[in-house]
């Protein structure tokens, strides 16, 4: 199981898959682009918990294609979670 601390409230997070999803999209503008938003996940197993911040960084969608691997973090993602357990 996964949960997510958001001061924010921006984010939420799949309580199965993990997958981390935008709650509030209209706060999402372009004057944000360039801030982090910090937040906390948990994973849990019958074996335990571990906790890992995420950092969040607002780009704009031009950046986001240029500079963001999704497979690559999204492996690693996988892997972090799935590999301590």
């Amino acid at each position: 199981m996964y949960t997510l601390q958001d001061t924010t409230g921006l984010f939420s997070i799949h309580s199965k898959t993990g997958v981390l999803m935008v709650q509030h999209p209209e706060f999402l503008t372009r004057s944000g682009y360039g801030s982090m938003v910090n937040l906390t996940a948990t994973a849990t197993d019958k074996k335990g918990s571990v906790t890992t911040p995420i950092y969040v960084k607002l780009v704009a969608v031009a950046q986001r294609l240029e500079s963001f691997h999704f497979k690559k973090v999204r492996l690693m993602l996988v892997f972090w979670f799935h590999g301590i357990f």
